[in-house]
């Protein structure tokens, strides 16, 4: 009687794993249409980082009282966030080289650069895509880094790139 009883428990207990067993598998096998490779996890992580990044800068000044700090600031935001800066980050124009184009409308943590004086000339001013129609910039040394709408910079794009 002892024998069988303990066989009744084994078999129970197989049984109650091999149920868990099936439904894990029912319910992976369900999910799998939903299922993204790690990679686009990947990619999604480092555009949250790179937003919040910037948006910790949101009214403070960035290197106060020196010119043509915007690609820098965008640079010490990547950089913030473990992603590499272009050679030649400083220059907003470089950053036309970055990680990938981008083709349609930008996703947050995308970079915006923008001609500045004439589209085929050398000066230029770059922005983070933040999401919700708004880019945060460095606007001027003498101003604190804000919010601009992505409205107002379209007319002068030049590029939006994407860091993976």
């Amino acid at each position: 009687m002892v024998r069988w009883l303990e066989y009744r428990k084994k078999s129970m207990i197989k049984a109650t794993q091999l149920t868990f067993a099936v439904l894990f598998s029912v319910v992976a096998i369900t999910n799998a249409e939903n299922w993204k490779p790690s990679i686009d996890w990947l990619k999604g992580a480092s555009s949250n980082v790179i937003v919040s990044k910037a948006k910790a800068w949101e009214n403070k000044y960035y290197r106060p009282g020196v010119s043509r700090q915007c690609a820098n600031f965008v640079g010490e935001v990547m950089s913030s966030a473990g992603i590499q800066p272009p050679p030649g980050h400083s220059l907003a124009r470089n950053w036309l080289k970055f990680g990938r184009p981008v083709v349609g409308s930008p996703r947050p943590g995308d970079i915006i650069v923008q001609w500045r004086g004439s589209r085929s000339g050398t000066a230029g001013h770059i922005l983070i895509y933040v999401g919700n129609g708004q880019c945060i910039h460095r606007p001027t040394y003498s101003r604190a880094v804000s919010r601009v709408s992505l409205e107002s910079c379209k007319p002068r794009i030049l590029g939006i790139r994407r860091a993976r």
